[in-house]
C-alpha cells in the first residue's frame, strides 16, 4: 500500500510539474494541483469497472497517436543517431538504468497485486501481455526522440517527446503537433494516479478487515 501511495503521488507530481512548467506557466502551479487533484479522487471513488472502461481507450488512443507521430515524422529520422561507437561502462549504464528502473519497470509490480486485489486471482498471463504492449508503446516514444535529436540531444531536454513532437508537420496547417502530447501525458498520468491510489485504499481496506477477522477469531477462542 506505501509503495502504490508512492507510485501515484511521484507520478502526480510529474504531472503538476509539467503542466506548471510547459502547458500553463503563467498559471500557479497550486490551481493545477487543485484540478488534478479533484479530477483523480472522482475517479478514484468510482466503483472499479469505470476505471477499467476508461482506461482501455485511453490505452488504445495514446497507442494510436504514437504510432501516428512515427509515421510523420519518419521523414526526418536519421539512423545515424543512433549508431553505437562505443559500449557504456558498467558504472555508466547503471547510473543511467537505475531511474527507469524506480519510475517505469518497478511499478509494474503493483498489477499482479491489482488484479489479486479486485478479481481474487492473478493472471499472469494478461500481466505479461500487458507489460509487452505497454514497453512496446514506451521503445516507441524513445525511438522517436533518438531518431529524431541523437542520445546527447535528447538527453539535455526536460521533456523530450514534447520537443520531438513540436517538429512534426501535417501540411501547411498543423505546423505543430505537439499539443497531442499534452493528451498523453494527461491520460496516462491519469489512469496511473488513479489506480495506484485505489489500490493503496483498497489494500489498506484488506488489512483492516484480516485484522477484524483476526481479533473476532481471538475473541471467540477465548
Amino acid at each position: 500500500a506505501a509503495y502504490a501511495f508512492y507510485c501515484g503521488a511521484l507520478c502526480f507530481r510529474r504531472f503538476v510539474t509539467f503542466a506548471s512548467e510547459i502547458l500553463l506557466p503563467h498559471t500557479h502551479p497550486i490551481w493545477i494541483f487543485l484540478i488534478f487533484a479533484a479530477v483523480v479522487f472522482t475517479l478514484a471513488l468510482k466503483p472499479n469497472e469505470v476505471m477499467l472502461k476508461f482506461s482501455l481507450p485511453a490505452f488504445a488512443v495514446c497507442g494510436i497517436v504514437i504510432a501516428l507521430i512515427l509515421l510523420l515524422s519518419a521523414k526526418d529520422f536519421k539512423i545515424s543517431n543512433i549508431a553505437i561507437y562505443a559500449l557504456p561502462d558498467t558504472g555508466t549504464l547503471t547510473r543511467e538504468t537505475v531511474p527507469f528502473l524506480k519510475s517505469i519497470t518497478a511499478p509494474v509490480l503493483l498489477i499482479p497485486v491489482y488484479s489479486a486485489v479486485y478479481e481474487k486471482r492473478i493472471k499472469p498471463g494478461a500481466c505479461f501481455r500487458g507489460l509487452i504492449a505497454g514497453s512496446l508503446l514506451l521503445i516507441a516514444c524513445f525511438a522517436e526522440c533518438l531518431l529524431l535529436f541523437g542520445v546527447a540531444l535528447s538527453a539535455r531536454f526536460d521533456y523530450p517527446l514534447y520537443s520531438a513532437v513540436s517538429t512534426v508537420t501535417v501540411g501547411p496547417l498543423f505546423t505543430r503537433m505537439d499539443g497531442v502530447v499534452y493528451g498523453l501525458f494527461f491520460l496516462t498520468a491519469l489512469v496511473k494516479t488513479v489506480l495506484c491510489f485505489r489500490l493503496c485504499i483498497d489494500l489498506l481496506r484488506c488489512v483492516q478487515k484480516q485484522g477484524r477477522g483476526r481479533q473476532k477469531a481471538n475473541d471467540s477462542a477465548l
